[in-house]
């Protein structure tokens, strides 16, 4: 047997802790499963304010103004990454090649990229796991040796001082080199280009619709009179795409779609000839200045030659690892290490008992929010019904044997046998889902005749966080479990619980709260949820771990919040600020169990006016304060 991997350990000694926390003395349940849960080490650390006057700037923020979780952020991707890098190196070892890094460098040779003998590790890395769709542009030079090549050449051509010379022949030498260069990665260019036809296409469709947009406006070159009468024939070029796409694989193709670019390279002006011809108004020249001519407008040339086709050998190599990451992922070594590693019977206890209890609480919180008994019935019964969705092996009639022998996942067959996001989250190349971190609620719903439960989805991701933070997992379970009761949600499950919300969002609209934006309703109501069960649970511990309890469970949050590079406004979430500040942190309850003296003096309080168990009220919320909201707080 092998050692004890860190995670079985953590596992055990979590499960141990419930164990042991679950009796009291006299051997009955103890209801304090969040006394059983360690303290993140961020927590710890002094924030930028106290907790009570801003919550996002205690949890998130350090007490230099830098992000708490900044130099923790890549370490925390590397580990929720890590096991999708496990199961492709798995399934490419059962291919035959030593890792996935092996098979992909073998894959790309066979294509004609050969890979430098040490390409540039990060170029690679976003290669290989690539964080958005332009992440690896200009990288082709750091990896393939053909494109770092052109570059070698453009520069030996470039220091040629043609200005020294005077005689024709040699001059006529340097025009033939520039020619024979472009000549070389024209074709080149086209070799690979011919791999990927639909991409091709594309490029073209963006030039046509440029050429259209920017009008008289649009520099004008030798070729425009064919692009213009190409950019008119766009209906002939695609059905000839489309035949291209039927013929893919097939013996003769790469001919054919070499032809094809061939025939439609003006679509990239910087791979055609360059004019050479002197203006016809210009005074006559001796041979020697018009060769320096030519020289000059080839070397001017040349840089655009390199840079297109680099963008060229970009994208074949994006699409060889592309393919490549496709059948890896649908295969089965793939599938079943993934969901071993993800949704262990550890794991699946825990989940379920902090599940339990965000449901409890809420089923509280709704006895006293909802007074009409119909309703109220309604959806306390429905909490019981309340599911975490948990992926399971496929059966083997799902899988099929792909051209190479490989076992993989059928698209029909596995339709059947999976269930929510399974059914696609192996037919993503990425494999996304499992790097993802992300919640969501499904209400009950039918297609004909499939039906489909009630359920919350935890994705991998966030379920890794139960080995160090259920903090932060019982924070992010009680939001998706609250959007079953939120605005929108409630009316599709029967129970409309808009009017029972509208005081307490009514405070939020509010500048001096987070000044709630149109179509962020149900993700705040949610977060408003989830802050009451929080409140509930870290009551439960003593005074003086609340408020690390409390910013522990921020880490999904502030974790988001340094990796963010766009602006966060105008989504279905506030911006994170505001939801940990301003709807958590401005939670009466929350601000009770911590025991805040004063209200924050940078956001209003807003809650409903509900009971949080019997713990007494610290700091009675004031006529002005929200805590009413739901008798209509303005």
């Amino acid at each position: 047997m092998g050692t004890m991997s860190t995670y079985t350990k953590s596992v055990l000694k979590i499960v141990f802790l419930i164990q042991l926390f679950s009796m009291n003395s006299s051997g009955q349940e103890r209801d304090c499963l969040v006394c059983t849960f360690p303290l993140t080490p961020e927590s710890l650390k002094p924030g930028q304010a106290d907790a009570c006057e801003d919550l996002y700037a205690a949890a998130c923020v350090s007490a230099n103004g830098k992000y708490k979780y900044q130099d923790i952020i890549k370490k925390e991707q590397a580990k929720i990454k890590k096991p999708v890098v496990d199961a492709r190196n798995k399934a490419a070892q059962q291919m035959g090649y030593k890792d996935f890094n092996d098979a992909l460098k073998s894959k790309l040779k066979a294509a004609g990229l050969t890979i430098k003998s040490s390409p540039d590790k990060e170029a690679w890395e976003r290669l290989v796991n690539p964080d958005n769709f332009l992440s690896i542009n200009g990288d082709a030079d750091k990896i393939y040796e053909t494109a770092q090549q052109c570059g070698k050449e453009k520069s030996e051509l470039n220091a040629i001082p043609s200005y020294l010379l005077t005689e024709p022949a040699e001059l006529k030498n340097i025009v033939h080199r520039y020619q024979t260069f472009q000549t070389k990665y024209k074709e080149l260019s086209i070799k690979y280009n011919a791999q990927d036809i639909p991409n091709f296409v594309d490029q073209f469709g963006w030039r046509c619709k440029n050429l259209k947009t920017a009008g008289s406006s649009l520099p004008k070159s030798k070729d425009d009179p064919r692009l213009v009468q190409e950019c008119a024939n766009i209906p002939q070029l695609k059905r000839q795409e489309t035949e291209l796409f039927r013929e893919e694989g097939s013996e003769g193709y790469q001919r054919k779609a070499e032809q094809f670019i061939r025939s439609h390279i003006v679509m990239d002006t910087s791979l055609g000839s360059v004019s050479l011809q002197t203006p016809v108004k210009s005074p006559p020249k001796s041979e020697v200045e018009s060769l320096r001519d030519k020289i000059k407008l080839l070397d001017e040339s040349i840089t655009d030659t390199c840079n297109s086709y680099d963008s060229i050998v970009t994208n074949a190599g994006k699409k060889v690892t592309s393919d490549l990451k496709k059948e890896i992922a649908r295969s089965r070594v793939t599938v079943e290490s993934l969901i071993d590693s993800a949704y262990s019977p550890e794991r699946q206890k825990l989940a379920a008992g902090i599940a339990q209890s965000a449901k409890n609480d809420i089923q509280d919180l709704v006895g006293s929010l909802v007074k009409d008994p119909k309703k109220r019935g309604d959806i306390l019964e429905g909490y019981g019904d309340l599911k975490i969705s948990w992926m399971q092996k496929p059966e083997a009639s799902s899988y099929t044997k792909d051209s190479n022998g490989v076992e993989v996942l059928n698209e029909e067959t596995a339709g059947k046998n999976l269930n929510g996001s399974a059914r696609t989250a192996f037919f993503d190349p990425e494999l996304s889902f499992f790097t993802s971190i992300n919640a969501f609620y499904n209400p009950a719903g039918s297609t004909g005749k499939e039906k489909t439960d009630e359920q919350v989805t935890m994705q991998p991701a966030i379920l890794s966080i139960l080995d160090e933070n259920p903090y932060a997992f019982l924070g992010a379970i009680a939001h998706e479990s609250g959007h079953k009761i939120d605005p929108y949600i409630s009316y599709i499950n029967g129970y409309d619980l808009s009017g029972e919300c509208e005081g307490l969002l009514n405070c939020y609209r509010d500048s001096k709260s987070i000044k709630l934006g149109i179509g962020q309703s149900g993700e705040t109501m949610a977060d408003y949820y989830s802050s009451e069960v929080l409140a509930r649970e870290i009551q439960k511990l003593p005074q003086e771990q609340r408020k690390q309890a409390l910013m522990s469970s921020m880490e999904i949050f502030c974790l988001s919040d340094v990796d963010i590079n766009m602006s966060p406004f105008n989504e279905v979430h506030p911006e994170t600020s505001l939801r940990i500040g301003g709807i958590y942190g401005a939670n009466p309850s929350i601000r009770n169990v911590l025991g805040c003296k004063n209200d924050s003096s940078k956001f209003k309080t807003c809650g409903l006016n509900v009971s949080i168990l019997d713990a007494p009220m610290v700091n009675p919320p004031t006529k002005d304060s929200g805590a009413t909201a739901a008798k209509g707080a303005k």
